[in-house]
Order: structure tokens, then C-alpha cells, then sequence
């Protein structure tokens, strides 16, 4: 029996042996901290599911619906900020605020479009907002109108509510901004103005100018199951 010495291979010639490199550390160290972040994040969402039933809305027996306290201010108009209780005039002429009709219901959002007698894309756009009402009206949004102008630019009254309202067959709330509470809001100018408000907490989700129905679908696609 002859035996054989392994052979032993020069340095030169052996495999390398896998390190982490200074150069690689950096994104070792990242996907950590992507990690950290998306469990932080999950855990936001826990606490945010636990938390549903705090602000004090609630179901009856019978199914009514009582709504929480309007939540106090501060208040602003730019997203993420609460907007204030605001007063409107109905078409008949009394008054309704945004508590009154954040409790008209146990709807979830409530979307604000504003209009003009002479605002042509204002009067284009009403046949969407109606299609809007009635594919989600069901769902949780509650779709108010607010009118603040006449055809020669003077402050809309509740008899300029009515007839927007007619004129166009709109089925859910149009109102008269006649006391100038929500035209400080934004640039009528510009109009129309349209706001997308979770009504748990009148906290603004959405403000644009312009057409922008299509963009509240899509947000209420994700938002309404």
C-alpha cells in the first residue's frame, strides 16, 4: 500500500473566501434599517386599526348613528390640517353647518365642490359630481355643492342654491356660501375648488383646482371598501 501526500495548492491558486467589504457594509446597514422602518410602520397601522372606535363614533342597538363631538382646533385649509365647523345657507334659507351634516349620517368622507353661475368648467363638471354622489353615496360620502357666486360675481344666496341645484338635477346638498365662510379657503378665482375631508376628524386628505373627479375616484377607490 503506497501512500500519497495530498497535495497542498499555492496560495495564489486557492478560492477566495466571501467577505463583507467596507464598501458593502453601507447597504447591509440600509436594508437593516428598511427593515426597522417597514416594522415601524406595520405597527403604526396596528395601532391605528386599535384605535378606530376613539373618537367616540358609535352605532345604537337600533342602528342609529351618533357621531363624536366636532374635533377642536387649531384649524387651517392646506391638507393634513382640521377644517373648522363652517356655516352655509340650504336652498329654503336656513342654516346648516359642516356638524350638522358630518351628522347626517355614518358617512366616512365628505367631498366639497364649489361653483360659480359663471364658471363654465363649474357647470361642465356637475353631471360628474352627480355620477360621483351616486357611485359612492352608498359607500360612505357625503357630496356637498357650495355655491358662492352669481352670474354677475355677487354672493350667492339660498335662492341661487335652489336653482343650481335644479338646474343641474343634483340629488344630494347644495348650499349658499352667503356668508363668505368658505371662499377665504381658497381662490375662487381658480375655481372650482374641491376638498376631500375624513369626517372623523375634519382632517383635509385632499384640496385641488379644477376638474379633479377623477382623482377623488381613485382616492375613494382606496380609501371606501
Amino acid at each position: 500500500l503506497t501512500l500519497v501526500a495530498p497535495r497542498i495548492l499555492p496560495m495564489s491558486s486557492r478560492l477566495p473566501i466571501p467577505s463583507l467589504s467596507a464598501s458593502r457594509l453601507p447597504t447591509v446597514a440600509g436594508c437593516a434599517c428598511l427593515a426597522l422602518v417597514l416594522a415601524a410602520c406595520a405597527d403604526d397601522t396596528a395601532d391605528t386599526s386599535a384605535d378606530t372606535g376613539a373618537t367616540g363614533d358609535s352605532s345604537a342597538a337600533d342602528g342609529s348613528f351618533t357621531p363624536s363631538p366636532y374635533p377642536a382646533g387649531p384649524y387651517g385649509s392646506e391638507t393634513g390640517q382640521v377644517l373648522a365647523d363652517l356655516t352655509f345657507q340650504r336652498p329654503d334659507g336656513s342654516e346648516v353647518s359642516l356638524s350638522e351634516l358630518r351628522a347626517s349620517g355614518d358617512n366616512q368622507y365628505l367631498f366639497l365642490n364649489t361653483a360659480a353661475f359663471w364658471c363654465g368648467a363649474c357647470i361642465e363638471e356637475q353631471p360628474e359630481i352627480q355620477a360621483l354622489h351616486d357611485d359612492y353615496g352608498d359607500r360612505g360620502l357625503l357630496t356637498v355643492v357650495t355655491v358662492f357666486e352669481d352670474a354677475s360675481a355677487y354672493p350667492a344666496t339660498a335662492e341661487d342654491a335652489a336653482r343650481w341645484r335644479d338646474n343641474h338635477d343634483l340629488t344630494f346638498p347644495v348650499v349658499a356660501d352667503a356668508s363668505g365662510t368658505f371662499t377665504p379657503l381658497y381662490d375662487t378665482a381658480l375655481a372650482p375648488f374641491n376638498m376631500l375631508v375624513e369626517l372623523s376628524t375634519m382632517t383635509i386628505v385632499f384640496r385641488g383646482y379644477g376638474n379633479q373627479v377623477s382623482t377623488i375616484r381613485s382616492t375613494l377607490d382606496l380609501v371606501l371598501q
